[in-house]
């Protein structure tokens, strides 16, 4: 999920579930969000299911301006 200024986008929420040996194939989750000066983003991920901690191998951000 995507984050602006601690704030949770609600539409950017994703979920995905793992195979058998506990990786997950892919995850996608976009949002369209209007930013003004001294805004700031975050990306959060957490395991609702168990305990164990996630480990994020490939990570990609693109922010793009639309004019």
């Amino acid at each position: 999920m995507i984050a602006k200024n601690g704030t949770v986008v609600a539409q950017s929420i994703g979920v995905s579930t793992s195979n058998s040996g506990g990786r997950a194939e892919s995850l996608y989750c976009a949002a369209i969000i209007e930013l003004v000066t001294n805004d700031y983003i975050e990306v959060f991920v957490e395991n609702q299911t168990d305990t164990a901690n996630i480990t994020v191998e490939n990570l990609n951000l693109d922010i793009i301006r639309v004019p």
